[in-house]
């Protein structure tokens, strides 16, 4: 479990985050990060990715030290930022490599490989291995640094809006492997998304930050409520409850039709 005690952050002179206090869901679990634009959602995420310097202590059993780690990614850490926009000519093969830089050699062990190979596949992706990432679409570019996030076997995984260059299909599909890699690997995942009811099928504990400051915290079945949503996002919100059990979020208070 993550552990967040008085987190505040300033860039630019301004205060952006007010001593957040914050517990995430254990090991094996997704919690998802919901707000407006420019809440803070990012700068909580590059935080914790070790980019931004803070004050007040951020704490995980893999990473006793974190506070003193700001300036490097934690060992134990991947994070995929939400602008993943490079236009490398690197293969799709060998950026998923690059998760496991710090134990490269000048040869590639072919288990290795496979591995990345595997990591592809798993996003459907098997054949763009070998094309050059700048000849990529968005969508795909987006994917091929999940698969390498992955790739580094973190114990936790910083994600900003994964699927936010994805197309509907692709958005399941996405998220479906983020759920299943984060118990299979017991992994603490945190992720930015904008889609509510993604978020409210995909994550068990959920953070709703408002204008850098916690509105609520907790199960996402117990926070994602339309009443705190539409405080959250200053707007009508209402809910009715599909087929397989889960909430599905609209704008209005009107019921939607059969």
């Amino acid at each position: 479990m993550l552990q967040l005690a008085q987190l505040s952050v300033r860039l630019a002179g301004q205060t952006v985050l007010h001593g957040l206090n914050l517990g995430s869901g254990p090991q094996g679990s997704i919690t998802c990060l919901l707000g407006p634009n420019g809440c803070g959602k990012s700068t909580l995420l590059r935080t914790l990715a070790g980019q931004l310097a803070y004050s007040g202590s951020i704490r995980h059993a893999s990473q006793p030290d974190w506070q003193h780690r700001h300036g490097t990614l934690p060992a134990s850490v991947a994070w995929l930022p939400q602008d993943c926009g490079s236009q490398s000519r690197l293969s799709a093969v060998e950026v998923v490599l690059l998760g496991k830089v710090q134990s490269l050699g000048w040869r590639v062990p072919a288990q290795l490989q496979q591995q990345a190979r595997q990591q592809l596949a798993q996003l459907g992706l098997s054949a763009v291995a070998q094309q050059p990432l700048c000849q990529l679409s968005g969508g795909q570019r987006q994917m091929v640094f999940l698969a390498q996030a992955l790739l580094r076997e973190p114990s936790i995984l910083l994600l900003d809006e994964p699927i936010s260059a994805l197309d509907l299909q692709h958005q399941q599909q996405v998220l479906a492997l983020i759920e299943q890699q984060t118990r299979q690997r017991n992994m603490l995942t945190i992720m930015v998304l904008h889609d509510l009811n993604a978020a409210r099928r995909y994550s068990q504990h959920c953070w709703l930050l408002q204008q850098g400051r916690v509105l609520a915290a907790g199960a996402t079945a117990e926070v994602m409520t339309p009443a705190l949503l539409s405080q959250l996002y200053d707007t009508p919100l209402s809910s009715i409850t599909a087929d397989d059990g889960f909430a599905l979020f609209y704008h209005g208070r009107q019921a939607l039709p059969a």
